[in-house]
């Protein structure tokens, strides 16, 4: 019979405006995984993969073992390239 796996999530922490910038997930029998977020709320890294963004908060790049992928946009603000 499997055991139960239980992910508990911890309480947010705020950067100085308020946005939730970190939150840590406890899984019982397993590890503690983390999100952090930048100032705009978008995910700069999790367990696998680092992500950055542009000033138009565009998702521009990410990182994977070692890997980077490259994302560019049309005038249109359009994902055009990746």
């Amino acid at each position: 019979m499997a055991s139960d796996i239980l992910a508990v999530p911890s309480p947010y922490a705020y950067d100085t405006v308020g946005n939730r910038s970190v939150q840590t997930w406890t899984i019982t029998n397993m590890q503690v995984t983390t999100y952090t977020r930048d100032n705009n709320g978008n995910l700069t890294n999790d367990v696998s993969a680092l992500y950055r963004y542009d000033q138009a908060n565009r998702l521009i790049n990410t990182t994977l073992s070692g890997a980077t992928t490259l994302f560019n946009y049309n005038g249109d603000g359009t994902r055009s390239k990746r």
